[in-house]
């Protein structure tokens, strides 16, 4: 497999990983994709001149990610090259090393000069005139469109490089050092002309992987506590059940070798029971055999739509009695409105159990995170 020209030693040692399971996650009559992948870790990749640099072996903890190299999708490629009137000697560089499903505002302001007619740079300009807009991404091939004799060189040039997309790990390395676990929401971004474009490595890992390359991206502090007596409390939305799934098979494993561990208590969230409940059998397994707590959140179930927070409201005085006793909170997912709307169920939880004052209650949640025990992996 080809070496992105931008895998360079800043990711430090790479790794080929072989696809060797992937199955979706949700049922048909879903209104979203998710899909599990197992990466099979296979070895490393010298990326560095100097031959005494030694490749450390693939190793993880839980709550780890992985950084993977996306491809532009080959349609995609061609179209490009055909619009800069480009060799197809470019296909390589193009699918592996530059971003080509937005461009950025650098790049727009190198392609001005070049747009075909007045209307392409009224659109090329307004796009530099106006904050970007988040909503939507800049494929090249459609700017290309409001573009005519574009300079080959110069463009790639002014592209983004193709950076690696971030994955947490969903599976323990006591279950295996040399597999992975991934758990893949796929989406759609509206473009510039308002078609549908999907997210580039979910899609390309969801459909068309099979070969890839990798590395390890270790987490700091979102981990199981070193005191395995310890309980955890894990809100994790969605694909936020990723690292979750890696805590609980780990834990699982501790208990067959003998380990005393502490409690553990996932609040999951998704819109409908019948077809979004990711891992529901292994899930109900756990907390038939007293691995788990389970409290689920299907917003689109009843009427009124039920979130995460709405659960840990609810539950709020067992939530008190677990943080006095010294309880782990972790966070995963959205980071916009889940994380905050969680970290405001918190407070409340504080000020009515704990009867603190807003100003005690925003110390007390302070302090949870001040000495590592109020966790989030938000994005």
């Amino acid at each position: 497999m080809t070496l992105p020209l931008n895998a360079i030693s800043r990711f430090g040692t790479l790794y080929t990983a072989k696809v060797s399971k992937r199955f979706d996650l949700t049922k048909e009559g879903s209104s979203k994709r998710a899909c599990h992948l197992t990466l099979q870790i296979e070895e490393p990749i010298n990326t560095s001149a100097d031959s005494s640099v030694e490749n450390k072996p693939f190793t993880f903890k839980v709550g780890d990610s992985v950084g993977i190299f996306p491809k532009n999708p080959t349609h995609r490629v061609l179209e490009v090259i055909e619009l800069l009137k480009a060799d197809k000697l470019l296909e390589e560089t193009l699918t592996l090393s530059c971003s080509i499903t937005t461009v950025s505002k650098k790049w727009v302001r190198f392609a001005l000069p070049y747009a075909k007619d007045e209307l392409g740079a009224r659109r090329l300009q307004s796009l530099l005139d106006q904050p970007w807009d988040r909503t939507h991404i800049f494929p090249l091939w459609e700017m290309l469109t409001l573009c005519k004799d574009v300079p080959i060189e110069e463009c790639l040039e002014n592209l983004s490089p193709l950076l690696p997309r971030y994955y947490s790990i969903a599976s323990s390395p006591l279950k295996s050092e040399s597999e992975v676990d991934l758990l893949i929401g796929t989406f759609k971004a509206k473009t510039y002309l308002e078609a549908d474009s999907p997210g580039l490595c979910a899609q390309y890992l969801a459909d068309a992987a099979n070969h890839l390359i990798l590395f390890h991206h270790p987490s700091k502090s979102f981990t199981l506590p070193k005191e395995v007596s310890r309980d955890i409390i894990m809100v994790g939305p969605g694909t936020g059940l990723a690292p979750y799934k890696g805590f609980l098979e780990e834990r699982e494993a501790l208990i067959q070798a003998g380990e005393t561990v502490g409690a553990n208590w996932l609040f999951f969230g998704e819109r409908n029971s019948a077809t979004d409940f990711y891992y529901e059998e292994k899930m109900k397994n756990w907390e038939n055999s007293g691995l788990v707590k389970l409290t689920t959140a299907f917003s689109r179930d009843q009427k009124e739509k039920v979130y995460v927070q709405d659960r840990l409201l609810e539950k709020g005085c067992e939530i008190w009695r677990w943080l006095e006793k010294g309880s782990y909170f972790y966070v995963c997912g959205d980071a916009k409105h889940m994380a905050r709307d969680v970290n405001a169920a918190l407070h409340e939880i504080a000020m009515k159990y704990g009867q603190l004052s807003e100003l005690e209650a925003r110390k007390y949640i302070r302090t949870l995170m001040l000495n590592g025990k109020y966790l989030q992996d938000v994005y």
